[in-house]
């Protein structure tokens, strides 16, 4: 089975296409190539297949095997991938996700993938069944925090700090593992640079710390210009590098570069494992 390794802003995937995949635990499948030991390595698995509503479908597994609705960072490897061998010869296109389908807008030079734009929707700020509010106030053994739940296709708990803390991944994975989100939670811990520059760390439900997250970008930039800390078009740096947020029309776009590692074909001991 051939496969590629990409990554967006150091969030990175295993990529197949084929939609015999599809007929198998992926969820298995994940854990065990997402391994960073004993196989090739991710954050999560992303398995391209066929779409009857869109141009192409796309499942996401974390890297503990569980299901992700959608990934900001995946799509846009997941487009970069699909034009560049030449699946579509199109720079505009649709793929079916989890939360819904999704359009994404390829920037290319010399037929390679620049930058990609997705439409991620409009943010929807959520409540909580014991705080109608939708900043929240969260316990955990570090500490309490003041959160601002945004569902982006996927929850995210946005949390804006004067400074990022030393042990900011710590209290991160606190939050997350907090028993009020029983089911967890992406987490992003916030500084503010400037109206146009926003600085977080993020943790990942079902992936931990990353070094990025696109969804988690989103929902950055928009608990921000609810709070009036930035403006509609501000860049959202992680450690793996900046993702570029503008909203239109209550939609929010994403828009950041996709990168290949490396590509190959998994080899009998790992295959057999599967």
């Amino acid at each position: 089975m051939k496969f590629v390794k990409m990554n967006g802003t150091g969030n990175d995937f295993i990529l197949i296409y084929n939609d015999e995949w599809l007929s198998m635990n992926c969820s298995r499948v994940a854990k065990i190539l997402c391994d960073r030991h004993y196989a090739i390595g991710a954050d999560g698995l992303v398995v391209i297949g066929k779409s009857k509503i869109a141009n192409f479908s796309m499942q996401i597994y974390n890297s503990d095997g569980s299901r992700a609705a959608m990934c900001g960072n995946a799509i846009r490897c997941v487009a970069k991938y699909l034009y560049e061998k030449a699946y579509i010869n199109c720079d505009n296109f649709s793929i079916q996700t989890e939360s819904g389908i999704k359009h994404l807008e390829l920037s290319i030079t010399e037929g390679v993938v620049q930058s990609i734009k997705v439409d991620m929707g409009i943010p929807q700020l959520v409540t909580t069944a014991s705080n109608c509010r939708h900043q929240t106030t969260i316990t955990t053994k570090v500490g309490m925090f003041i959160a601002t739940l945004v569902d982006i296709g996927n929850l995210h708990a946005v949390v804006v700090l004067d400074e990022h803390p030393d042990d900011a991944h710590g209290i991160a994975k606190a939050i997350a593992e907090s028993n009020q989100f029983t089911d967890g939670i992406n987490v992003e811990l916030v500084r503010i640079v400037d109206d146009t520059h926003i600085s977080a760390l993020v943790w990942e439900r079902g992936a931990g710390c990353t070094l990025s997250c696109g969804t988690g970008a989103v929902a950055v930039a928009f608990v921000s210009l609810l709070q009036t800390l930035c403006k509609s078009d501000v860049y959202v740096s992680m450690p793996g590098g900046d993702l570029k947020i503008n909203f239109e029309n209550q939609h929010a776009f994403l828009e950041g570069p996709a990168e290949e590692n490396f590509h190959g074909e998994l080899g009998y001991n790992l295959y057999s494992k599967l």
